[in-house]
């Protein structure tokens, strides 16, 4: 059944890291500038938050922190890695932001680097990457989530009757993707696994550009004559289609990371990738306890590219 909550839908998302030390007091530090990036960010039109992971400071800690002071936001790790806790924990953890938060939760997950690490033979031909702990933790995340008492038996993981209430059929997956400098195999795999279990797909775009991708050429495809946005619309539409769903089913945003220079820069990246293919942006603004003026900077340009 529906959960009966509305979602917001996401198309400009600001995403930062912390990296405070919770013994020296930095952690406390940075934990304020978080919601202080927060509340700036709601402010100014934007509809989502992204933390990163920590090895310090739990990110949905510092996200019902977030929670307590904002109001409409999304709110997610983006991304958790799998394998970094159970399944069956990254969900119920998740289940608990979101009824505390009123419903803007976003489960992130991802599998880099290891999941997506692809397999070489001996002569250095790279095959398609294993995925299965990515796809285990996944089946499991879906089944806590939509199904009461659910069982799965996976590969590297599994559940038997697990208990997970409320059932939260609307709480949205993203997935973090590789994109830019990654193997075509990655990038492809990670696409039909969004396709197949996410309501997002959060392609890694870095400080690239349409058009302007890195990595391999594969022969014929549009993605050879410069067109990477093309590309990336065109190949996941169709692992869309693969996987029975209808490609806007499922949001295709960019992650665009501050590499400094001009703001109107960086926010001018993300204005070409949604021109390009991509139906939201989230732009990186690294640690967030830094250059604290500068982030306001960016969240403010990249509001006026909410719709």
């Amino acid at each position: 059944m529906a959960d009966g909550r509305s979602r917001r839908t996401i198309r400009c998302a600001v995403r930062a890291t912390v990296t405070g030390d919770p013994v020296d007091g930095t952690g406390a530090v940075a934990y304020r500038a978080l919601v202080d990036l927060g509340v700036t960010a709601e402010r100014a039109g934007l509809d989502a938050l992204f933390v990163g992971p920590s090895p310090t400071l739990d990110p949905y800690v510092l996200l019902g922190g977030v929670a307590a002071s904002t109001s409409e936001l999304a709110l997610g790790c983006l991304a958790a890695h799998a394998g970094e806790r159970p399944a069956a924990m990254l969900a119920k953890v998740v289940t608990g932001l979101d009824v505390c938060s009123g419903g803007r939760a976003v489960l992130g997950i991802t599998d880099e680097p290891a999941g997506f690490t692809p397999a070489v033979d001996r002569d250095g031909r790279v095959g398609r990457p294993d995925t299965g702990r990515l796809s285990d933790a996944l089946e499991t995340c879906r089944s806590m989530l939509r199904v009461s008492a659910p069982t799965y038996a996976g590969r590297r993981t599994g559940i038997s009757g697990a208990w997970n209430e409320p059932r939260l059929e609307g709480l949205r997956i993203a997935i973090l993707a590789p994109f830019d400098g990654a193997p075509d195999a990655l990038v492809q795999r990670a696409l039909e696994l969004a396709a197949r279990f996410a309501e997002i797909c959060v392609v890694d775009t870095g400080t690239g550009v349409p058009g302007s991708r890195r990595g391999t050429r594969p022969a014929g495809a549009t993605r050879a004559d410069g067109s990477s946005g093309a590309w990336l619309r065109a190949r996941f539409a169709a692992a869309c289609l693969d996987a029975g769903r209808v490609p806007g089913d499922v949001r295709l945003l960019a992650r665009c990371v501050d590499g400094g220079g001009a703001v109107s820069d960086v926010i001018g990246r993300g204005a070409r990738w949604l021109d390009a293919c991509a139906d939201g942006v989230v732009v990186d603004v690294g640690p967030v306890e830094h250059d604290r003026d500068r982030h306001a900077e960016l969240v403010a340009a990249l509001g006026a590219l909410a719709p």
